[in-house]
């Protein structure tokens, strides 16, 4: 979550984008995990890949702002996750972020 958190701030160059729900009903979540032995993602060791399709606002009940709904694809390497001996290598990375058009945009 915090990973999602500060990719959704980065890309929209706004400090409240802290707010993220899922629209359960049309299966916005996570949407794929995929697994792969011998993935690599720019030079990085990646088995596997999870995208979550997230609403992205503000979170605040007054003063509601809603930025759009996107995809967040992050490269996953579960060793290194927990492994704090292992500094110079991360375990989750963003690899792409998909900006969803709607017809009110």
């Amino acid at each position: 979550m915090p990973h999602i958190v500060k990719e959704t701030q980065k890309y929209y160059k706004d400090f409240s984008a802290t707010g993220l729900t899922y629209d359960w009903e049309n299966k916005y979540n996570v949407d794929e995990i995929h697994y792969k032995v011998d993935q690599e993602i720019n030079d990085v060791y990646f088995p596997y890949t999870v995208s979550f399709t997230v609403n992205v606002h503000n979170g605040y009940m007054n003063n509601h702002k809603f930025f759009g709904t996107d995809t967040l694809t992050f490269g996953v390497n579960p060793d290194l996750v927990n492994n704090k001996e292992i500094k110079d290598y991360l375990a989750i990375k963003l690899i792409d972020y998909k900006h969803n058009k709607h017809n009110h945009e």
